[in-house]
Formats: C-alpha cells, sequence, structure tokens
C-alpha cells in the first residue's frame, strides 16, 4: 500500500504531540506501506522551524523526508494539471489540499492520511483522517 502523507501527519510524527503522534503511529502500524509525499509538504512542515531558527527540528524534518519516505514528489507540471481539474470540480477544496491531492494521485497512493476532513470532499482517493 502507498500512504500519502500530508504536512500535518508529518509533523504529528515528527514533533510527537502527544495528542496527535499515538493515533498516527497506530494507524500506520495497522496498515503498513510505503510512505509517500511532496515538496509542498516539506515546505509546511519547514516554515515554523525555520521561522523560530531551529535548525534542530529543520534537521529532523529533513532527515524525515530524505530517510521515511519511499517516493517525494516534486510540484511538477503533471501535478499542477490535476489541481486545476481539482479546483475546477471542487471549489472549496482550496489550493493547497488540492496540490496535496493531486500529488498522492499522481504518486499512486492508495489514501491520504490527513487531519483535514475538506480532502475527504474529493471521492477520486481514498482519505483516511487523524
Amino acid at each position: 500500500m502507498r500512504i500519502y502523507l500530508d504536512a500535518a501527519v508529518i509533523i504529528y510524527l515528527v514533533e510527537q504531540p502527544a495528542g496527535f503522534n499515538p493515533a498516527v503511529v497506530n494507524w500506520l502500524s495497522v496498515h503498513p506501506g510505503d510512505l509517500v509525499s511532496s515538496e509542498l509538504a516539506r515546505m509546511e512542515s519547514l516554515v515554523i522551524p525555520v521561522r523560530t531558527g531551529n535548525a534542530g527540528l529543520a534537521k529532523d524534518f529533513e532527515d524525515f523526508f530524505r530517510l521515511q519516505l519511499a517516493e517525494f514528489r516534486a510540484i511538477d507540471r503533471p501535478v499542477l494539471d490535476r489541481t486545476i481539474q481539482i479546483r475546477a470540480a471542487y471549489p472549496r477544496i482550496k489550493t493547497p489540499d488540492a496540490i496535496h491531492i493531486a500529488s498522492a494521485v499522481e504518486l499512486g497512493s492508495d489514501v491520504l492520511l490527513t487531519n483535514d476532513p475538506d480532502l475527504t470532499a474529493f471521492p477520486g482517493i481514498k482519505v483516511e483522517l487523524i
């Protein structure tokens, strides 16, 4: 199984907040598979560590992206073309969310793991909420 992780899920895995990390770890232990994500998730994950000057946390995120993901997708033309189609058909899905969905689809993901219920509006991929 290919599991697309959005930025929130990655943040839960790296920062390990008590309220969310156990739920993600448990879900992944019950549903093993290859973890995949995108440049958008990397960007979203690194904003706070960079803003606060937390080089150690930024390194932890970079290590996660380098070591834990089976595949990492650039935001390229196929992703953006699919994003256009998603935004046109589902105007309530915001552009960043549509990029996550498009990336997940382009990566051939079986499921998109998120904490954002807005992503469930798209029927083209199974969305699991944490």
